[in-house]
């Protein structure tokens, strides 16, 4: 579920973009098409990924965490 912080996506990305967020290889479904997303995928490649809003609250959750900030 979606978590309000104020800390902007390019500033997470800038700081931890380079970790990896895809560490097996992983299917998810983005804009109702099934992708598969390699193991190693950095939250960078992750979130440059796609533009829709599920898609980048799922990447930005995840680099929050990553982050620590929540």
């Amino acid at each position: 579920s979606y978590v309000a912080n104020p800390a902007k996506s390019a500033d997470l990305i800038a700081e931890i973009g380079s970790h990896i967020y895809i560490k097996e290889p992983t299917t998810a479904t983005i804009d109702h098409k099934e992708v598969t997303l390699p193991a190693g995928m950095t939250f960078k490649e992750a979130f440059e990924l796609s533009t829709n809003g599920g898609w980048r609250n799922r990447v930005r959750m995840a680099l929050l965490k990553e982050a620590g900030k929540i």
